[in-house]
C-alpha cells in the first residue's frame, strides 16, 4: 500500500581508550501519494555511555520528497525537512571513528569539536596506519575544531576514502536543536541545477560553557553538464559550498571535467581535471589532472599507461605539488591473475624536490 511502518534497534560496544556502549531505537512513518509526494515521520531515541562520559538524546523529525516528470526531459524533484531534538550530557572521552573522503584541495575537517589530537588515528588505502607528520598533518581548524592537511608526497590520495578514529572530550552541556533541510534540483536534456541547504539551529539549555553549542548550516549550489553518446561520455560541473559551524565559516568552489573516449575497439582514453579553491582562515587553491589510456591488447591483458599532476598553493602554508607517470598491467588466465604497477613521481613541496619509484607486484590464483 501507500503506507508503511519502519522500527529499529540497534546496539554497539566500542574498545579503544575507553569501553563505550551504545543503544538506538527508532520509529518510522512512510506514505506515498500518487507516487510523486513522499512523507516520512521519525521518531527516536539513543544512549551512549562510557567509563567517563554519558549522552541522552531524543529526536523527531518530518521529511517531504517531490519527484515530477514535467514533460519528456525536463525532471523536477525538491525535498523538505525539520525537527527537534533534545541533548543532554555529561562531559568526558569519547570515542568516535568517521570516514570521510579527502577533497581536492587535501583538507579535511573532523566532524567532532574538542578532538585530542594524540588519539588520532588515521587509515587509508594505501597506509594502515598513516604517518602523522607525513602522511597528514594534524592543525587547529578554529571554533574547537581539527583538520587534517594532506601534503604531497603522503600515501594519502585525493579522492581516497579514509577512516580517522580519535578521542574528543566535549564539556558537560544540555541543548535543544531544530535541524531542517530544503532542496531542489531540476534537470532538463543534459543539464542539471541544483541547491541544497542542511543545517541546524541549537539553544543553550545548562551547562558551565555555553559556546559548547552553536548553529551548523551547508549551502551547496551547482550545475552540472552531462553527454553520452555510446561509450563515449563528457560531463562537467561547477559548485559552490558555504559552511558555517560554530565560529568558522568556509567557501570552497569546485570545478570538475572528464572525458571518457573510446579511441579504438579494445582502447579508452580517460581524462579529468579538477580544480577546487577554498577560502576560510587558511586559503587554498588546488589543481589537479588524470590522463590515461586503457589498452586490451589480448584477451586477459590490459595495459593502462597513466599521467597526473597535481598543484596545491596555500596562504599560509606555501605552494606542492607533483607529477606521477605510471603504468598498470594486469593479466590473467583461468583461476590465474598476476598484477604490475609501477609509478615514477616527482615532489616539490615550497622548493625541495625528491622522486619516488614504487613497483607493486601481485599474483593471484582462485580455488
Amino acid at each position: 500500500g501507500n503506507l508503511s511502518t519502519t522500527y529499529g534497534y540497534s546496539y554497539q560496544s566500542l574498545h579503544r581508550t575507553t569501553d563505550t556502549e551504545t543503544h538506538w531505537g527508532n520509529f518510522g512513518l512512510n506514505h506515498r501519494l500518487y507516487r510523486n509526494l513522499n512523507t516520512s515521520l521519525s521518531l527516536g531515541g539513543s544512549t551512549t555511555q562510557s567509563d567517563e562520559f554519558q549522552q541522552d538524546s531524543y529526536n523527531a523529525g518530518l521529511n517531504f520528497n517531490y519527484r515530477k516528470q514535467i514533460r519528456p526531459g525536463l525532471g523536477l524533484s525538491a525535498n523538505l525537512g525539520g525537527g527537534y531534538n533534545v541533548n543532554d550530557r555529561t562531559g568526558g572521552q569519547l570515542d568516535f571513528t568517521e570516514s570521510p573522503t579527502v577533497p581536492v584541495a587535501g583538507i579535511v575537517v573532523l566532524v567532532q569539536r574538542y578532538v585530542l589530537w594524540s588519539t588520532i588515528v588515521v587509515t587509508a588505502p594505501g597506509c594502515n596506519p598513516c604517518l602523522d607528520g607525513t602522511d597528514y598533518l594534524v592543525e587547529d581548524a578554529g571554533g574547537d575544531f581539527t583538520q587534517l592537511r594532506i601534503p604531497a608526497g603522503s600515501r594519502i590520495a585525493i579522492g581516497d576514502a579514509i577512516t580517522v578514529d580519535y578521542a574528543y572530550q566535549p564539556p558537560t552541556v544540555e541543548y535543544y536543536g531544530i535541524p531542517y533541510r530544503v532542496g531542489i534540483r531540476l534537470d532538463y536534456g543534459p543539464f542539471a541545477f541544483y541547491h541544497r541547504t542542511t543545517g541546524e539551529d541549537q539553544t543553550y539549555v545548562s551547562g558551565p560553557d555555553p559556546t559548547a553549542v552553536g548553529d551548523r548550516r551547508t549551502d551547496t549550489t551547482g550545475v552540472e553538464w552531462n553527454w553520452t553518446r555510446g561509450r563515449n561520455r563528457v560531463s562537467a560541473s561547477v559548485e559552490r559550498v558555504y559552511t558555517e559551524t560554530v565560529d568558522r565559516a568556509t567557501t570552497e568552489y569546485l570545478l570538475n571535467q572528464s572525458l571518457n573516449y573510446a579511441i579504438a575497439p579494445n582502447a579508452m582514453l580517460s581524462a579529468s581535471l579538477s580544480e577546487s579553491f577554498l577560502k576560510d582562515g587558511t586559503d587554498a587553491d588546488a589543481y589537479s589532472g588524470d590522463l590515461s589510456v586503457r589498452w586490451i591488447p589480448a584477451p586477459g591483458l590490459s595495459v593502462t599507461p597513466r599521467l597526473s599532476a597535481f598543484h596545491r598553493s596555500t596562504d599560509p602554508g606555501g605552494t606542492d605539488s607533483f607529477v606521477k607517470a605510471g603504468v598498470d598491467v594486469r593479466w590473467f588466465w583461468r583461476r590465474l591473475a598476476a598484477d604490475l604497477r609501477y609509478d615514477h613521481t616527482q615532489f616539490d613541496s615550497n622548493g625541495a624536490s625528491r622522486v619516488e619509484d614504487r613497483v607493486f607486484v601481485k599474483l593471484t590464483r582462485k580455488f
